[in-house]
C-alpha cells in the first residue's frame, strides 16, 4: 500500500539542506529525516533553515531506514519553531534575540507612522500586544538608530477645571 492514511501525520519540520538536484531534507522534532521532492521544493520556494508544518507519509520501503518520512504537502510555519530540545549557542541565541528585538522595533515604527508618530508606552503595548517593559526598553535603547525621541507634551485642559 503506497498511501496509508493511518500512518500519515502532520508535524513541524526544519529544512536542513536543499540538494543540487532540487530536492531537500528536513528533520522532525523527534529527529526523523524527511524527504521533500524537487517539485514541492520548487513550488514552495523551500530553503535551508525554513520551518514548515508538513503533512508526512511513510517513505517508500527501500528508503525508510535512512529517511523514514516524505512530505506530501508543506505550509510555512510561524516564526517560532516548535522543535524541542535544541540548545542554541550563545551567538545564535543573541542573534535570535536581536531578530526578535528588531521585529518588535519595526512594528512600533510602523504603528507610530500610521497613527501620527506620538504614542505612549501603554498605547503601543496595547495596540501591538507587546509587554510594556519590552516597548519601554526599545524606546529607551535606540541611541544608535535614533528612531525615537522622548518629548514633553502639553494637554489642553477642559474649561471645567
Amino acid at each position: 500500500m503506497i498511501f496509508d492514511t493511518e500512518s500519515t501525520k502532520q508535524v513541524q519540520i526544519l529544512v536542513e539542506y536543499v540538494t543540487d538536484t532540487g530536492s531537500a531534507f528536513a528533520v522532525t522534532p523527534q529527529g526523523d529525516t524527511v524527504f521533500l521532492n524537487a517539485r514541492l521544493v520548487n513550488r514552495m520556494n523551500v530553503e535551508a533553515g525554513d520551518v514548515y508544518n508538513a503533512f508526512l507519509l511513510p517513505n517508500y520501503p527501500d528508503k525508510r531506514d535512512d529517511t523514514p518520512w516524505r512530505a506530501m504537502r508543506v505550509e510555512l510555519a510561524p516564526v517560532t519553531p516548535m522543535i524541542d530540545n535544541i540548545k542554541l549557542s550563545r551567538e545564535d541565541q543573541e542573534m535570535l534575540e536581536r531578530a526578535e528585538y528588531e521585529e518588535k522595533e519595526a512594528r512600533i515604527v510602523e504603528y507610530m507612522r500610521e497613527y501620527g508618530g506620538a504614542s505612549t508606552v501603554l498605547e503601543l503595548s496595547t495596540a501591538l500586544d507587546l509587554e510594556p517593559s519590552d516597548v519601554q526598553s526599545i524606546l529607551d535603547h535606540n541611541r544608535l538608530t535614533q528612531l525615537f525621541m522622548k518629548v514633553d507634551a502639553y494637554m489642553l485642559l477642559s474649561e471645567d477645571n
